[in-house]
C-alpha cells in the first residue's frame, strides 16, 4: 500500500468511488455553465464592469476552474489509477485541489480587504488600491498557492506543505475576520448616525444601504466557503499531526482516504453554490441574466411561439 501518497484512491471502495463520481458529473456541469454565465454576464455588459462585480469574476474563475480541470481529473482518476506504482497523479490531483482551494481563500480574502477599504478609507481608496494593484493582488493569489503546492511533490518537504496550508489558512481566516469586523461597526456607526437625518432617504443613506447590501452579499460568500471547506481543513490537521507526530487514530486510519475524498467532493460544492449567491444578492446581474436569456429564447423560438423582434428590442432595452 502506497501510505506515502497524500490521497490513496486505492483505500476507497468501488461503492464509494461511484457514488463520488456520480455526484461529481453533475455538479462539474453546473460548476462551469453557472460561473461561465455569470462571467459572460458581467464580461460583456459596460455597465456592470465595475470594481464589486470584477471581484466576483475573480472568484468565478477559480470556480469554473474547478469544474474544468478538478472535477474531470478526480473523475477519471477514481476509476483509472495511473499511479500504481508511485504517488505523481495522486499528488497531481491534490495539487490541483490545493491550489484552487488556496486561490479561493484569497481571493476572499482580497474581497474583504478591497470592501474594508471602499467603506471604512473611501477617500484613500484610490491611492490605496490602484488598479495595478489590485491585479497584481488577483495574480498573486494563484501564485501563492502555486509555490506553497510545490512542496508536495518532494517527501521531504510535504510536511511543509501540509504546515503552510494550515497556517494560511487561519491567517486568512482572522484578515476576513478583522476586516468583516470593521465593515460591520462602521456600517453601524453611520447607520446610527444618519438615521436622525430628516426629509425622506437621503442620497447617503441609500448609498449606505447599497453599501450594506454589497458587504452581506460578500459575507455570505465567505461564509459558504467556510462551510464547504472546513471538512477538509480538518483532514488535514489530522493528516498533518500524524504524519509530524506519529499518532493517530487507530478506528479512523481505514477509512481517512474515503473522508479525505468526500471532503474534496464537499468543498466542490462550493463552486456551484456560490452562482446561486451571485444571483440571489445581486439585482442588477440578476436581472440582465434574466434579459439575456429571455432574448436568447425568443431568438430561438421566433417563428414557434410568435415572439417578434419589436419584444426581444423592448425586453432588452427595460434596463
Amino acid at each position: 500500500m502506497k501510505r506515502s501518497c497524500v490521497l490513496n484512491v486505492d483505500n476507497i471502495s468501488s461503492t464509494m468511488r461511484t457514488i463520488i463520481f456520480a455526484l461529481n458529473i453533475p455538479t462539474c456541469v453546473v460548476a462551469i455553465i453557472g460561473n461561465l454565465v455569470v462571467l459572460s454576464v458581467i464580461l460583456l455588459n459596460r455597465e456592470l464592469r465595475i470594481r464589486p462585480n470584477l471581484l466576483i469574476c475573480y472568484l468565478a474563475v477559480t470556480d469554473m476552474a474547478v469544474g474544468m480541470v478538478l472535477q474531470p481529473l478526480l473523475s477519471v482518476h477514481l476509476f483509472y489509477d495511473l499511479s500504481r506504482d508511485d504517488c505523481f497523479v495522486d499528488d497531481a490531483v491534490y495539487f490541483v485541489t490545493s491550489v484552487i482551494c488556496g486561490a479561493s481563500c484569497l481571493t476572499l480574502v482580497l474581497i474583504s480587504y478591497d470592501r474594508y477599504l471602499h467603506l471604512v478609507k473611501l477617500f484613500k481608496y484610490q491611492s490605496i488600491m490602484t488598479k495595478r494593484k489590485h491585479y497584481i493582488l488577483a495574480v498573486s493569489c494563484w501564485i501563492v498557492p502555486i509555490v506553497e503546492g510545490c512542496f508536495l511533490f518532494d517527501h521531504a518537504t510535504v510536511n511543509v506543505f501540509f504546515v503552510l496550508i494550515i497556517l494560511s489558512t487561519v491567517c486568512d481566516a482572522v484578515v476576513m475576520l478583522i476586516c468583516y469586523r470593521k465593515i460591520y461597526a462602521f456600517i453601524r456607526k453611520m447607520s446610527k448616525l444618519r438615521s436622525s437625518i430628516a426629509g425622506g432617504e437621503s442620497n447617503e443613506r441609500q448609498q449606505l444601504k447599497a453599501n450594506s447590501r454589497l458587504a452581506k452579499c460578500f459575507f455570505m460568500i465567505v461564509a459558504s466557503f467556510v462551510v464547504f471547506w472546513t471538512p477538509l481543513k480538518i483532514i488535514l490537521i489530522y493528516i498533518t499531526i500524524g504524519s509530524i507526530f506519529g499518532v493517530g487514530i487507530s478506528a479512523l486510519d481505514p477509512y481517512i482516504d474515503t473522508l479525505h475524498c468526500v471532503a474534496i467532493l464537499i468543498g466542490i460544492f462550493n463552486s456551484c453554490w456560490n452562482p446561486v449567491i451571485y444571483f440571489m444578492k445581486n439585482k442588477a446581474l440578476k436581472e440582465k441574466t434574466k434579459k439575456v436569456l429571455l432574448e436568447m429564447i425568443c431568438r430561438v423560438s421566433l417563428k414557434k411561439d410568435g415572439c417578434t423582434r419589436e419584444t426581444v428590442g423592448e425586453d432588452t432595452g427595460a434596463l
